[in-house]
């Protein structure tokens, strides 16, 4: 006899294969790809099938053969995507390592607000008995050259420091001490003189031209003796004096090269045939000693400088100058005490005077920062040696790339990326089952709620 409630149940059946096919297709559009596997979607049929056994399919599988390839390939194309992602990311990475970007601090920020009394400070003066009447500083840069202070700042941190003279010598240009000069004179015109100067600078030698007018500089990188004898004879045609700077740091090895940091440096016989002035006896706190017994052998005047480049760099070396006290320091008056014996000495204080100016942190800079630490350097090694200041630099480039640097980190690489494949499929099959399960659950409420039907 036929049962009466068979039209429900048929009902029934239908809307749920409906829903079950609609369910399918959804899942099939979240996953799909245009090679033939077996999809998620089949792994989803075969558990609604053990629950609805009325609606069994059957499904065309891949030849044996080429299963593991149509496996494989999807990993495949995903590997060679991150490959070429990476690849990109290294090379604009290394790229914007050369690229000009702000300094990370802010020079500008350094405020003199503070004034040192050196009379206060436990100095070390190399003549105990000589006497003298004003301090210099005798070789400092500015933001004209390479310097991080500008000609205006650098002005400030003299005066802070208690300095009463002030030689600017940039690098092959005069213009930043002309600048120091202009402000000197209308801020602080009874506290400070500052006078011009160029720091000849190339691979060959680095001597400051001190009270000169104009410009001098190196016409190549490695100029002939007759181009530094020109220069000296050319300094002295304009009033200057000629001050050879840190003869042992010249002469100390440049990094990772066998050589100087000035390849061919003058010897001190040729310095003192073509006509210099005088020598530093002592460089930022360092007193050189086959310098300072070439000066007194010379009879020329001993001489400390601090090679000033940034705001936080203390003093550590002050020229004592022995002057006529009748009337304010000139250029004439320092120029003629710096060519004498008995007019110039020094102090040194080794740890550097307090207090000191500190910078603070370049807003400009903070853009660039999460990128400046991303760094693929360490893939390779370039070296260049000491820069020229005039063209190009005073050592033969060196490129050398570190290959088993390279071979370990393909080494990370593929590791990586296949722990990455482990979990994604891992995470894939735990949501299939997660979501087989749900629907699983939901068809036996369906069929609950048929037999309920059927009941009634």
């Amino acid at each position: 006899m036929a049962t009466p409630n068979r039209p429900v149940e048929s009902f029934h059946m239908m809307s749920e294969a409906a829903e079950t096919d609609t369910l399918l297709n959804s899942v099939n559009d979240v996953y799909s790809d245009p090679i033939p596997v077996r999809r998620p979607s089949s792994l989803l049929r075969s558990l609604l099938d053990r629950e609805s056994p009325t609606h069994q399919r059957t499904f065309v599988r891949p030849h044996s053969s080429r299963r593991w390839l149509y496996a494989l390939l999807p990993i495949l194309l995903r590997a060679l995507q991150f490959a070429a992602i990476l690849a990109a990311l290294i090379a604009f990475f290394i790229q914007f390592r050369y690229s000009p970007k702000p300094p990370s601090e802010k020079a500008s920020s350094a405020k003199f607000d503070f004034k040192v009394n050196l009379s206060s400070l436990h100095a070390e003066q190399w003549d105990p008995e000589f006497k003298w009447t004003h301090k210099a500083e005798l070789h400092a840069h500015t933001t004209v050259s390479d310097g991080q202070m500008s000609p205006e700042q650098l002005v400030e941190w003299a005066v802070a420091y208690d300095f009463d003279i002030l030689l600017v010598t940039d690098h092959n240009t005069i213009e930043g001490g002309l600048a120091a000069k202009t402000y000197a004179e209308k801020h602080y015109p009874d506290e400070l003189l500052v006078i011009p100067g160029v720091e000849y600078t190339c691979c060959r030698i680095h001597m400051n031209l001190i009270g000169i007018n104009e410009t001098i500089k190196p016409p190549a990188p490695f100029p002939t003796d007759e181009d530094l004898y020109s220069a000296i004879n050319w300094a002295h045609e304009l009033g200057g004096l000629v001050i050879v700077n840190h003869r042992a740091w010249s002469a100390d090895i440049e990094d990772h090269y066998d050589q100087p940091r000035l390849p061919t440096h003058p010897t001190l016989k040729q310095i003192v045939e073509w006509g210099v002035d005088g020598i530093e006896s002592a460089h930022e706190g360092t007193i050189d000693l086959r310098s300072l017994r070439l000066a007194q052998k010379n009879e020329w005047a001993l001489l400390a400088a601090n090679d000033i480049h940034g705001p936080s760099s203390p003093p550590r070396g002050y020229t004592l100058l022995n002057l006529p006290s009748s009337s304010r320091p000139t250029q004439a008056s320092v120029v003629q005490a710096l060519r004498s014996s008995t007019s110039a000495s020094f102090l040194i204080i080794p740890e550097g005077v307090s207090p000191r100016a500190w910078t603070h942190s370049n807003p400009a800079y903070d853009k660039y920062a999460p990128l400046t630490s991303v760094s693929f350097d360490w893939l390779y090694e370039e070296r260049k040696g000491m820069y020229s200041f005039v063209d190009g630099f005073c050592h033969e480039r060196r490129f050398e790339m570190k290959w088993w640097r390279v071979w370990w980190f393909l080494v990370w690489v593929v590791l990586g990326f296949l722990v990455y494949e482990v979990v994604r499929a891992l995470v894939g099959a735990a949501v299939l089952a997660c979501l087989g399960a749900w629907i699983a659950k939901r068809s036996k409420r369906r069929g609950g709620d048929v037999e309920r039907v059927d009941m009634d």
